[in-house]
């Protein structure tokens, strides 16, 4: 972006007469700053190690005290407001350079992060504000997705909501098959119409689809006998539901679809201290305090599954190993 373009699309004021006259992307962490970047400083303390990574540009706003000019090679801009400004290049992008954001739940798209790959398709939060306009203004991906939230801010007319799909399949259990009686994939029932809704879009920008290989999803099933040991898939009709997130709002809709569309089954559900703010009317919602506590509720408890939410990374004391264990990608 011309230095010029940047000074007219924000009002911004320069405060020196730089040697420059263009920079490469717009960036507001220091920390990712290269040679030619404009740096946009939401923290004035981050500048020095932007000058040191090569920041071209320097942008403050009106609402910090101006800093002093260390660097009269690069351009220092005054603006009347940060994210104000950023909008306004982020605007002229599109107007620019017009694409489609497609706007999906917040589970449709944490699955999107493992099924697309990073450089053609650009997940627009939830990260600060900041972060997703330096993203829309730099962007190169063929896709980018957003949380419907964005449909009432300013980009609006860029933005299109995606329907979610009902599958081409029939679902049996946790599991989808064709019609033809041929298993399309293993595919938990919460995520039948995010998967087809994600795919078809896949099929139509022409996206690829990364393997399971090292990747798996918040959400996989475990199958295990009364004793909690893990049991192949057909041998019991028990199963432990894991989800890995501790989104609010993932878990919410999750549990909430859960129960609307598998009613016969009256899950267990087992959720961390950090979710009992969960607005949920359900008599079998347990909170557990560690993961031994959850572990001897299902031990003891009656269940056709149970759905479990446990933080990234942790582990499960009742879970040897995954040979039992089907995920969106197993065939």
């Amino acid at each position: 972006m011309r230095l010029s373009a940047f000074l007219d699309l924000t009002f911004g004021t320069l405060l020196n007469r730089p040697a420059i006259s263009a920079f490469g992307r717009v960036v507001t962490e220091s920390s990712r700053v290269e040679r030619s970047d404009l740096f946009i400083a939401i923290d004035p303390a981050t500048i020095p190690e932007a000058l040191e990574r090569g920041a071209y540009g320097i942008v403050v706003d009106t609402s910090m005290d101006l800093p002093s000019i260390t660097d009269e090679e690069s351009a220092w801009i005054v603006v009347d407001d940060l994210i104000e400004a950023l909008m306004r290049v982020a605007k002229f992008s599109l107007i620019d350079q017009p694409q489609t954001i497609y706007l999906l739940p917040a589970t449709a798209l944490y699955i999107a992060r493992s099924l697309f790959l990073e450089k053609e398709c650009t997940i627009l939060g939830p990260d600060p504000f900041t972060l997703f306009l330096e993203r829309l203004i730099n962007r190169t991906a063929i896709a980018m997705l957003a949380h419907p939230s964005l449909a009432t801010s300013p980009l609006a007319p860029w933005t299109q909501e995606l329907t979610l799909e009902e599958p081409t399949a029939i679902p049996q259990g946790l599991f989808f098959h064709r019609q033809d009686g041929q298993r399309l994939l293993a595919l938990p029932i919460l995520y039948a119409r995010e998967c087809a809704t994600l795919f078809k879009l896949a099929a139509s920008l022409s996206l690829t689809l990364l393997s399971s290989e090292g990747r798996s999803l918040l959400f996989q099933p475990y199958f295990v006998d009364r004793h909690l040991s893990l049991a192949p898939f057909g041998t019991t009709n028990r199963a432990v539901i894991i989800t890995r997130t501790l989104d609010l709002e993932v878990v919410t809709n999750e549990i909430a679809y859960l129960l609307d569309q598998a009613p016969w089954s009256r899950p267990l559900i087992l959720l961390p201290r950090s979710l009992e703010s969960i607005k949920l009317s359900y008599d079998r919602i347990i909170i557990y305090e560690t993961l031994s506590q959850a572990t001897d509720i299902l031990t003891s408890s009656l269940f056709t599954y149970a759905y479990m939410v446990v933080g990234s990374g942790e582990p499960l004391p009742f879970l040897k190993n995954n040979d039992a264990t089907l995920s969106l990608f197993d065939l």
